[in-house]
C-alpha cells in the first residue's frame, strides 16, 4: 500500500510540475498575451491571465492524482 501512494505521490507532482514548467515556458516561447490579442483568437481562447487559466493549473493537481490512480 505504501508503495501506491508513492508512486501516486510522485505521479502527481510529476504531472503538475510538467505542466507549470511547459506551461511558463511555451507561454513565453510563443508570447501567449500576444498572441490571444491577433485575429479571432479572443473567442475560441481564454486570456493568460484570466481567472479560468489559473484554476486550471490548479485542476492539474486532481489530474495528475487521476493518473497515478489509473497508471
Amino acid at each position: 500500500m505504501k508503495d501506491k501512494v508513492s508512486f501516486v505521490s510522485k505521479a502527481t507532482v510529476a504531472h503538475f510540475m510538467t505542466y507549470l514548467i511547459c506551461g511558463i515556458f511555451f507561454s513565453n516561447l510563443f508570447s501567449y498575451s500576444e498572441l490571444y490579442k491577433v485575429g479571432n483568437t479572443q473567442y475560441f481562447m481564454r486570456e493568460v491571465g484570466g481567472i479560468s487559466s489559473m484554476i486550471g493549473v490548479a485542476f492539474q493537481v486532481l489530474r495528475g492524482f487521476l493518473f497515478g490512480l489509473i497508471l
